[in-house]
Order: C-alpha cells, then sequence, then structure tokens
C-alpha cells in the first residue's frame, strides 16, 4: 500500500511539474516578414502609415520588415519565404497565382500619361479625338519613355510595355521618386504615375488620361500562398471589415486625392 502511494504521489507531482512548465512556456506567434521598398524613396511616405497601422493592429503576428526593390517583393511572395507580405500591390493573374489578396480594395486614381511641361507639343500627335493619350500611337514613337522596374499598372499599359519592349524598351528606374526627379530633369519624354504618386509640389510636370485605362486603381494587402500568409489576409479582412479601421488605414489620400475622390476611397467595397 505503502509504494502505492508513493507511486500516486509521483505522478501527481509529475503531472504538476509538467503542467507548470507548458505555463511557462511563452506561445511563439506566427512570424509575418513585410516586403517594402525603400519607403525613403517613398513619393508620399505613405508607406509608413500603411506599415506602421497593420504592424500595430495585428498583435497576433510577430512582425519583421525587409527592404528590397519591387522585383525583390515578388522574388520573396513566389519563393520559399513563410508568411511574406506586401501591403500595397495590384492584382495580376500571374501574381494571384502565388498570393493571396485581401478583399477590399484601397482605390486612388487612375495612372496617367506624366511629361515635362516644355514637351507637350511632343505628345500632340499621339492623343485621339478626346485629348486622351493613344497607346496604340504612342507605341511606335520616337520618344523616350519610362517605368519603374517590376511595377504593374493596368491592362493598357502593361500591354504598352510589353509591345515597346519589342522594339524601343523603356527604361527602368528603381523607384516612382527616381523616375519622377528623371522626368523633371528633362531626361525622358514620359512616364506613367498616378496622383498619389506625385508629391505636394507637381511644378515642372503635366499630365494627360489614357485611352482604355481604367477610371480606378484597386490595390490589395498581398501575402504568400501559405498557411501564415493565409492567416494573415484573414486578420486584415476582418480588420477592414469595421469602416473606422478602413478610414484610419486610408486617412492619408485625404491630402492628395479631391473630397469626391476621397469619398469614393472611403465607400470601395469588396
Amino acid at each position: 500500500m505503502a509504494a502505492w502511494r508513493r507511486q500516486i504521489a509521483l505522478l501527481v507531482a509529475a503531472l504538476l511539474l509538467q503542467g507548470t512548465t507548458i505555463a511557462a512556456t511563452p506561445t511563439v506567434k506566427p512570424a509575418v516578414t513585410w516586403v517594402t521598398p525603400d519607403l525613403s524613396s517613398d513619393t508620399n511616405n505613405f508607406g509608413d502609415h500603411y506599415l506602421s497601422f497593420l504592424m500595430g493592429r495585428l498583435p497576433g503576428f510577430e512582425h519583421r520588415v525587409l527592404q528590397g526593390s519591387i522585383g525583390r517583393v515578388w522574388h520573396e511572395l513566389q519563393g520559399s519565404r513563410v508568411g511574406a507580405c506586401v501591403f500595397n500591390a495590384l492584382k495580376t493573374p500571374e501574381r494571384e497565382a502565388i498570393a493571396v489578396y485581401s478583399r477590399r480594395p484601397l482605390l486612388s486614381p487612375a495612372y496617367r500619361l506624366y511629361f515635362p511641361t516644355s514637351q507637350r507639343a511632343l505628345l500632340t500627335p499621339y492623343l485621339d479625338g478626346q485629348g486622351r493619350v493613344d497607346l496604340g500611337k504612342l507605341a511606335a514613337a520616337p520618344l523616350r519613355g519610362g517605368i519603374t522596374a517590376n511595377r504593374a499598372y493596368n491592362t493598357a499599359i502593361d500591354s504598352f510595355v510589353a509591345e515597346r519592349r519589342k522594339t524601343r524598351p523603356l527604361d527602368n528606374l528603381v523607384s516612382t521618386r527616381q523616375l519622377l526627379n528623371v522626368l523633371r530633369a528633362g531626361r525622358l519624354d514620359y512616364s506613367f504615375a498616378t496622383p498619389v504618386d506625385i508629391e505636394v509640389s507637381s511644378e515642372g510636370l503635366d499630365s494627360l488620361p489614357i485611352a482604355g485605362a481604367e477610371a480606378w486603381n484597386a490595390s490589395f494587402i498581398v501575402c504568400s500562398r501559405d498557411k501564415t500568409g493565409q492567416a494573415v489576409i484573414a486578420a486584415v479582412d476582418r480588420l477592414f471589415d469595421e469602416q473606422e479601421n478602413w478610414a484610419e488605414f486610408i486617412e492619408p489620400l485625404s491630402t492628395v486625392l479631391s473630397p469626391e475622390d476621397y469619398a469614393v476611397a472611403l465607400r470601395s467595397k469588396p
């Protein structure tokens, strides 16, 4: 009987010790790596706001930041890095095959063709009857254009870039800020950007709408198509279901959009 009691006592002590060990072991949070372009090259610093917001509102994850070019962003999302995410990206069929997207789109005015104000006359032959840029005509123009390397624009512009690549490739620059500075310096005749890309002063630049292009750009939070990435997107979707959270996330757009356009962005739905 005494031996039996000792065995019971030892078993109880072992269970208590095991419970203490489990209780003392901290919960390991899934790690998410936000892969971002160099935010010092961000034309308006909105990236800092988006990233800080997401890291602060998703406490169930351990957040890391990895800086690199737009090409690096997509290399990481389609590579072996688990839980790789980017806070602002457009959809393309190629990207959707390797990544999972948030539901609610961040809407901003469509891409336009920007050019040095002094160069307007050069573009006149490439406009349609409504004063919009005809990309079909521009494809054969002996003008020097530039794009941000590895950036997805929209169907019309992406097709134009692919066509120009066959004959007179466009200059590829690392960041939109660099692209616009080169454009202001007169070393390019045109490039593509949105009003959101343009800093407070657009001095020296003018722009034209593009025929056949979408009226709005829709960008999303995007993560690698793995368990951690899907968990991040699910958490983001729940977060953005609350209009108060959505309004706080897109608040910087109010500084660059007209009241009418900002109202459209606020009302965006999945």
